[in-house]
């Protein structure tokens, strides 16, 4: 879990760190105009999106399998048992392949991908409890089950197939002394291709069980709450997640109206052998909606990790679910523990940045320790209030150069790429899409366009 830190292209002006924002040296009506352009241009971006490349011939997802329960002795509890645990359920995905097809071009050496093959997904959860486990303990162990079949039988499929696109159609170039070796050789990497695209789909799905695991934890205090029991924090944690937008939904702006905060300086980075974005750095709250709301320079936004799952059929990418904190950099105490849920990599709607993370931020209700906002901060209290009232609150994560190619693979350098990271409530402000659909959108952006190029030519006035 990490945090950021650099200046964006954004100039800010600050009375109080109340927010101004406009881009670097404009006019503000420059700045309104290039912001409906941006606008404008960002939703026909999205609408346009190509459809994505082939995925897997077939993903079959066979029913979630009984748990697999290990009893340990109460006095000789795993050393591997989580702190402060005295059970524990662990989902496990496995999945299988039939072989890929490809045609092999001798005089390249080239091997091009013209079938992904089917694949089979099954699954279960290992259960550990101790000899003296009671009703309560088990039934808690196995709220974790049930809950990690339901992620299980609604995304896993979707995430596997989003995972493969694009690996159809990939040419592979083999190299070796003979045919037969440069042939192998092509086999072995296309072979690798595949096996990390499907690692990254299942390690996707585990982390989807761990956050919803993890809220139904936070609901139910470990299964030691005297007042949400194991039926009802399955079925708030399964009603907060359905509130998310699906992943790659259309872009949305926050509600100049609501509480909003921002941290700049922050950095994204590519781990490969993950395959996970990790956002790094200081993450410092710098921006704040309230003047003198006591975040400001003291909240360190705290992201976890996000796996890059793969492209959808609107061309967005999707990532996984994870964990957003907000810390109190003087004490180290926790003022918000939320939920990045359904986020996508899309065209960025904000003039001065190149794409954005967009997804629904789940803040737990305060009971559950969603927002403890022991500084009597604006921010945490509207971020609190407008999810209590069912209001989309979001994250947004600006980008200063792009994460992903047009392939959807990672082009990342090795010292990162700047980000911004807003946290508000949407949406406003985006332009919906017109009755007259895409055509019509499309004219729209031109006709704007067109009046900032002459805002631009006419004489300027003071």
């Amino acid at each position: 879990m990490a945090s950021i830190g650099r200046q964006s292209r954004y100039t800010r002006t600050t009375l109080a760190h109340a927010r101004c924002v406009r881009p670097p040296g404009a006019h503000p009506r420059t700045a309104r105009c290039a912001r409906a352009t941006a606008c404008a241009a960002v939703l026909l971006a999205w609408l346009l999106l190509p459809a994505g490349p082939a995925a897997a011939d077939g993903v079959t997802v066979t029913p979630w399998g009984p748990p697999d329960t290990e009893t340990f002795d109460h006095n000789d509890p795993p050393g591997d048992l989580p702190e402060g645990e005295n059970g524990d359920a662990a989902p496990d995905v496995q999945w299988s392949a039939t072989a890929y097809g490809g045609t092999w071009n001798p005089g390249t050496s080239t091997l091009t991908i013209t079938s992904a093959g089917d694949f089979t997904l099954s699954g279960h959860t290992n259960i550990r409890l101790p000899d003296n486990a009671d009703a309560t303990l088990t039934g808690h162990e196995n709220g974790h089950d049930r809950l990690s079949k339901d992620e299980y039988d609604r995304l896993a499929k979707k995430k596997v197939e989003d995972a493969l696109k694009g690996f159809v159609g990939m040419s592979f170039v083999g190299t070796g002394a003979t045919d037969a070796d440069r042939l192998q050789s092509a086999k072995d990497q296309a072979t690798a291709e595949r096996d990390k695209r499907m690692k990254r789909a299942i390690d996707a799905i585990k982390q989807q069980m761990d956050v919803l695991n993890d809220k139904y934890d936070d609901l139910t205090e470990h299964g030691s709450s005297p007042t949400v029991d194991t039926p009802t924090g399955e079925t708030k944690a399964k009603e907060e997640q359905a509130k998310a937008p699906p992943a790659g939904s259309a872009p949305v702006e926050p509600d100049p109206s609501k509480q909003e905060s921002e941290s700049h300086g922050m950095r994204m980075d590519f781990d490969e052998p993950t395959q996970k974005l990790v956002c790094g750095g200081f993450g410092i709250i710098d921006v704040t909606r309230t003047p003198f709301d006591p975040i400001y320079n003291r909240g360190r936004i705290a992201l976890d990790s996000l796996i890059h799952v793969g492209t959808q059929l609107n061309g967005t990418i999707r990532l996984s679910d994870t964990r957003l904190q907000i810390i109190d950099m003087q004490n180290g105490d926790t003022l918000m523990n939320a939920y990045l849920l359904e986020p996508a990599y899309m065209p960025s709607h904000a003039p001065g940045y190149t794409a954005m993370i967009q997804g629904y931020l789940d803040v737990p209700p305060a009971w559950a320790g969603g927002v403890r906002n022991t500084i009597n901060s604006p921010f945490l209290s509207g971020m609190q209030a407008a999810s209590d009232a069912g209001w989309p609150t979001t994250a947004w994560i600006y980008t200063q150069a792009p994460l992903f190619d047009a392939n959807g693979e990672p082009v990342i350098p090795p010292s990162g790429v700047p980000v911004t990271v807003v946290l508000g409530v949407g949406p406003a402000a985006v332009p919906a899409m017109p009755p007259w659909g895409v055509v019509g959108g499309l004219l729209l952006a031109l006709g704007v366009a067109e009046l900032l190029r002459r805002r631009k030519e006419a004489p300027a006035r003071a």
